[in-house]
């Protein structure tokens, strides 16, 4: 156990206030709340920001989601673009993009298949740390007259326009509860017909728009047990028939004239979304509150649904099975959570380059995506146990708005209910700590803080593997990525992560990297390996590697010979595998008339990439000799 559960080793002067970024909306809206919560007051600075929310909608690669979505986009949202082609969502991405407004990004799934719908579930809950509105729009109509079925066994239409959506929000809803307010929109139809339970797949008398009506109605019906079931959470749920026979490809497949336009149809979607005139639980015909088939208002219905809802797609509704399903507070045992982040990490600063960084190794997968966030020139904040990624974002914005470490964390642990089980480590660019390791985290945990650095860990083999991180990171000199990636085998080498090895990673930001246009210095991931820390050592050393041969080219290209030689054999040195640094040596020697050398090199290079018998007999550097005998049997040419 650590001595106490909050630790720091920092001076009491004031953070420094820097530009604040302008943030989506669910981080500073969380660190207004975190502030709010710890001193009774949102501080100005973050009640100036012009936030952007997350809203996913699916199917909105074409028609009415299409619509919808550009229209949040010009509104300044970010907006989560789903559809089977990626071609067609790729390019809405592109144009929402180019009319520099909101933002976008496409994810691909088949609601037809279960498998991919949880694929692009867990895809949003890994890249977001928050979802402000989820609008199921996609969905398949009555025509072909034809019953298939899905990937699962199940009638195509009950699937994907109703079950799918029902595996896609309870999936999500953890994630939308911890973005209030937020909103979830069920667009649905005044085609309906109730479902019949001893028949639901529709195996006798079928037809399309039996099914199709009776897919819609479940769709309301999930929206009003949702309503129920989610009031005063602040999650606003609603459901719609958008507007009757829009020129959409559902309608076109069918082959009726429109008689409305895509635009009425966003009207009425739009209006659930943003509209603060509203209230959940409710159907809409297009802009107007309506009434929906009986069977949506029968509770023993509902009841009979949300069973069998929870049987075909193996989610259960339950409060405490959903909490259990939340970002980081997952309830289970850690030995049988594969996300819980058992680790151990060190964050450092280099005060003479202005660096900071960490590393980590956990027998979890892709620990390198959730255990970390960092700003270059401001803070970086490891966050692990029961990982609550939010940490990383607020905590940034806290730093942001003036609070130190300390202040800062302080106030986050305070309003965050799952605290017991968190581990969080803050050490910002003035060299303050502070730290937190919850009571309920697992054993053995602990922490260590000290000059530019803090060690952290939990269910590890003792207390000896935060002491070695210490230790080493104390002794240690040169750059910030290496001394991180040392202490990290020492910390393996005192016995680690009491349940093994499987990820690693090291992040290195300062204010200014990457010709200025990032804050990444070095970013470098294992996310699954049975040495991750030889791997990450080995990643590392490619990559230190390549700047040296960028600054090798460099003295090429100034004619300094003599010195372009001894980075480019360091290069080689550091990273023997890697086939750049032969071909960049080969391009020295050549340079220098050393051509016996020269052809060592590009043989070595082409024995560790094949691939090179393709680019070098294109290569300008290497003009001279494309027709000596010895470079074309080396290229494969002769």
């Amino acid at each position: 156990m650590a001595d106490d559960s909050f630790v720091t080793r920092d001076s009491r002067t004031p953070a420094s206030t820097s530009a604040t970024r302008r943030a989506p909306r669910r981080v500073l809206g969380l660190a207004a709340a975190v502030v709010a919560v710890a001193t009774g007051a949102v501080p100005p600075a973050l009640e100036a920001q012009d936030p952007e929310p997350v809203i996913l909608v699916t199917g909105s690669t074409g028609g009415l989601g299409r619509e919808v979505a550009r229209r949040l986009a010009a509104d300044g949202a970010h907006v989560i673009v789903h559809g089977r082609n990626r071609e067609r969502g790729e390019a809405l991405v592109a144009e929402i993009e180019a009319e520099g407004r909101g933002s976008a990004r496409f994810y691909a799934a088949d609601l037809a298949s279960f498998a991919q719908v949880r694929a692009l579930a867990e895809a949003i809950l890994r890249d977001y740390d928050r979802l402000d509105v989820l609008v199921n729009n996609a969905g398949f109509g009555s025509a072909p007259d034809e019953r298939w079925l899905s990937e699962d066994g199940h009638e195509y239409r009950f699937q994907v326009n109703y079950l799918s959506t029902f595996l896609l929000t309870r999936t999500l809803l953890p994630l939308l509860e911890e973005s209030v307010p937020s909103r979830i929109v069920n667009v649905s139809s005044l085609a309906q017909r109730p479902i019949d339970f001893d028949d639901v797949m529709i195996e006798d008398d079928f037809s399309g728009r039996r099914a199709y009506a009776q897919s819609k109605l479940a769709q309301v019906m999930f929206t009003l047990d949702l309503h129920e079931e989610l009031k005063g959470s602040n999650v606003m749920v609603n459901s719609l028939h958008p507007a009757t026979y829009m020129p959409t490809g559902m309608v076109q497949r069918l082959g009726v004239e429109p008689r409305a336009t895509i635009a009425e149809g966003a009207d009425a979607v739009m209006q659930l979304i943003e509209s603060d005139e509203i209230e959940g639980g409710q159907f809409f015909n297009g802009l107007e509150p309506s009434r929906a088939n009986d069977q949506a208002y029968d509770d023993e219905a509902r009841a009979r649904l949300r069973a069998l809802s929870e049987e075909l797609t193996g989610v259960s509704t339950s409060p405490s099975e959903r909490a259990a399903r939340g970002r980081g507070d997952r309830g289970l045992d850690p030995d049988e959570d594969p996300d819980y982040l058992a680790t151990y990490s060190i964050i450092g600063l280099d005060p003479e380059t202005g660096e900071l960084g960490m590393g980590v190794q956990s027998k979890a997968f892709g620990a390198g995506n959730r255990a970390m966030h960092a700003k270059g020139g401001l803070v970086v904040i490891a966050h692990q146990a029961a990982a609550n990624p939010m940490y990383g974002g607020i905590g940034i914005e806290l730093l942001q708005a003036g609070y130190s470490p300390e202040e800062a964390l302080e106030m986050m642990v305070a309003s965050d209910e799952g605290r017991d089980r968190r581990q969080v480590a803050i050490l910002d660019i003035q060299g303050r700590t502070a730290a937190w390791t919850g009571d309920g985290a697992s054993d053995w945990k602990g922490h260590a803080c000290g000059k530019n650095y803090c060690a952290q860990g939990n269910i590890l083999t003792g207390p000896e593997v935060v002491e070695a991180m210490a230790a080493s990171f104390e002794s240690s000199s040169g750059p910030l990525a290496e001394r991180l990636m040392d202490a990290l085998d020492a910390a393996q080498s005192a016995g680690g992560d009491a349940r093994g090895m499987q990820s690693g990673a090291i992040l290195v930001v300062s204010e200014r990297a990457g010709g200025g246009y990032s804050d990444r210095a070095v970013d470098i991931r294992v996310d699954d390996h049975d040495e991750p820390l030889v791997e990450l050592r080995r990643v590392l050393d490619l990559f230190r590697s390549g700047q040296m041969l960028r600054e090798a080219n460099r003295k090429r290209g100034d004619g300094a010979l003599d010195e372009a030689l001894e980075i480019a054999m360091a290069a080689r040195d550091t990273s023997p595998e890697n086939d750049n640094a032969w071909v960049s040596l080969a391009e020295i020697y050549l340079a220098l008339d050393r051509r016996p050398e020269m052809y060592e090199a590009l043989e070595r290079a082409v024995a560790l990439n094949p691939g090179r018998t393709r680019t070098l007999p294109n290569d300008e550097d290497f003009e001279s000799v494309h027709d000596d005998p010895e470079f074309r049997r080396i290229v494969g040419g002769g």
